[in-house]
């Protein structure tokens, strides 16, 4: 089993586990991505809501139907990324992804859109993001898993992706907690 992470973003959201939360770090990251376009970090300000930032990474999978984990914020992401291990280790994620795998990431105040292709896969509202972490799983690979749910449910589902660098990871973390705090801040 990789063990994981010289580096850990962890930004909660969305559920009501997480709205109470308000620990977390973040760092800025570079503006590469896969194909070469520039990817854009979602500063915080009053227009980021009139904003929208794209990223191009890897799709690993999705974990469905896992019960929520209960504890510190430090243990529930240590429990979340043994069970990505674990679904690696018994080959329902794959370690690295196939070429054409390549997925866009769009975060925008209505949620986050994975698309590939043009084709839209799917939409989750930011209401529905309890959790997005960037880890490193341990040989060099830098991930990020977004778990989402149902306000008041305690199953999830988690998908899980590879991205070019630590500094990918680290931006899109940011963006999506900058967006999230916006919305908060408006409401």
């Amino acid at each position: 089993m990789f063990r994981k992470t010289k580096s850990k973003t962890n930004v909660n959201f969305g559920s009501k586990e997480s709205l109470n939360s308000k620990e977390g770090s973040q760092s800025l990251g570079s503006s590469e991505n896969l194909s070469g376009s520039r990817e854009m970090l979602l500063e915080a300000g009053p227009n980021i809501l009139n904003k929208a930032a794209q990223y191009h990474v890897h799709y690993l999978g999705s974990l469905q139907s896992f019960s929520s984990v209960t504890g510190s914020k430090k243990i529930a992401s240590t429990q979340l990324v043994d069970k990505i291990e674990e679904a690696q280790i018994q080959g329902k994620l794959p370690f690295l992804p196939k070429e054409d795998d390549i997925v866009t990431i769009l975060i925008s105040k209505h949620g986050i859109r994975l698309s590939r292709r043009e084709e839209i896969i799917e939409r989750h509202p930011l209401h529905t993001v309890a959790q997005m972490m960037a880890f490193s799983d341990g040989a060099g690979k830098h991930n990020i898993a977004v778990k989402t749910g149902q306000v008041g449910k305690t199953t999830y589902s988690c998908h899980v992706f590879q991205c070019q660098n630590e500094e990918q990871s680290q931006k899109i973390c940011l963006s999506l907690s900058n967006m999230f705090q916006a919305l908060m801040q408006r409401s």
